[in-house]
């Protein structure tokens, strides 16, 4: 990734503003997914990053957004990986997501049924990860979380509540902290909890 030019620009609050700052983006209010008070606004990215990254008044994040596709320009910015095509299954269509928000920004325990190539340009964020068939009390099938663990529905993944989800406690995971410049494979169906140390952009590739 050092060779992109994300690596660099993202960073600027400058840059941001002239490429995207009249752009409407879906912004997610509210701490995470699961939470019953969560919603979701359209807004001006340039009121996003001022009222939730620089002054931080309540919790907001850009989150899974095809934000390349609505801005061309960005997507000169960075370069899909030839990962991206080297597994038998990939139809060679790789479908690229925006991640942008402040510290804190959390996306609770959950998996997805495609590869997942995760690029971290500007700050840090912290993963925890889970293997398929490790007991983390996913919600029951056919409901819309049925790829979202219950235990982060209680607290998270840091904090569980053990009382209500005992066998979470053998659960194997596997931490790891993204640095600017990383990249994270993640297989189709582990589970992974993601939370933003930093003011936090990133990029994900499915394929």
């Amino acid at each position: 990734m050092q060779q992109w030019p994300a690596m660099t620009r993202w960073a600027e609050a400058d840059y941001l503003l002239e490429v995207l700052g009249r752009r409407w983006v879906p912004v997610e209010i509210g701490r995470r997914y699961t939470d019953a008070q969560w919603q979701q606004k359209l807004m001006p990215l340039a009121d996003f990053l001022r009222d939730y990254v620089v002054e931080g008044a309540a919790m907001g994040y850009l989150a899974q957004h095809d934000l390349f596709r609505q801005v061309p320009r960005l997507r000169h910015d960075i370069h899909v990986p030839d990962y991206c095509y080297a597994v038998e299954t990939s139809t060679g269509t790789v479908q690229t997501h925006a991640w942008f928000g402040p510290a804190g920004t959390t996306s609770p325990l959950h998996y997805d049924p495609d590869h997942n190539l995760f690029a971290q340009v500007v700050g840090r964020k912290q993963f925890r990860l889970y293997a398929p068939d490790q007991p983390v009390y996913p919600h029951a099938t056919g409901t819309m979380l049925h790829n979202t663990s219950q235990v982060d529905g209680m607290v998270d993944v840091e904090a569980p509540c053990w009382e209500a989800f005992p066998a979470f406690a053998q659960a194997q995971g596997y931490d790891c902290t993204l640095q600017p410049g990383d990249l994270l494979y993640i297989p189709p169906l582990w589970w992974h909890y993601v939370r933003a140390l930093d003011t936090s952009f990133s990029v994900s590739f499915w394929f």
